[in-house]
């Protein structure tokens, strides 16, 4: 009732739009991204648009991998279309920069951190995550850099031991790290 409701209402209206999409993403993917694609149509430079369609994609990718690819461009036209000093393009950056871990973009995840730590954005799973990236190419000095770096950043202290334990393995360089941390970047 509520979706034939906005339907009627606000067929114009963007934000409707994005609505309508929301509401039916969990059981109809397709008819979502319809929708979103209607709203970016509506206002097509409104970069928080983009934004919370790209972010409402981020929160179904690991259930629904084809919307990795959606995500990723609706990240991209809210990183183009936000101005350099709003708040939350560092937090396209970052959120452009996990799904491109996911879909094994490496070089590109780690521009996207790197652009999202110029503005301080996530500091911890930032570099945690870019430190992962490196570690998956074989960049063992950088992924320790970046792993003291997280840990220096102040990580929530349940997690303490846990990234304490995998920059050990990174400074070994033993062979179990990479079972531990393929488990961890799939997360």
């Amino acid at each position: 009732m509520l979706m034939d409701w906005l339907k009627a209402k606000f067929g114009r209206d963007p934000y409707a739009n994005v609505r309508l999409g929301r509401e039916s993403l969990p059981q109809d993917a397709a008819g979502a991204l319809a929708y979103f694609a209607r709203a970016a149509e509506l206002a097509p430079e409104n970069g928080m648009l983009h934004f919370h369609i790209a972010e409402t994609l981020c929160n179904f990718t690991a259930t629904q991998p084809a919307l990795q690819t959606p995500a990723l461009k609706f990240l991209s036209q809210a990183v183009a279309r936000l101005e350099p000093t709003h708040p939350f393009r560092s937090s396209a950056y970052w959120m452009r920069g996990n799904i491109q871990c996911r879909m094994l973009l490496f070089a590109e995840a780690i521009d996207d951190y790197k652009h999202a730590l110029e503005d301080n954005s996530h500091p911890f799973e930032t570099y945690y995550r870019r430190g992962l990236v490196y570690w998956k190419c074989n960049e063992w000095t950088a992924a320790e850099r970046d792993f003291v770096a997280a840990l220096a950043s102040g990580i929530p202290d349940p997690l303490v031991m846990e990234y304490e334990a995998a920059l050990s393995f990174i400074r070994e360089r033993l062979p179990i790290a990479k079972t531990k941390f393929d488990v961890a970047f799939r997360r």
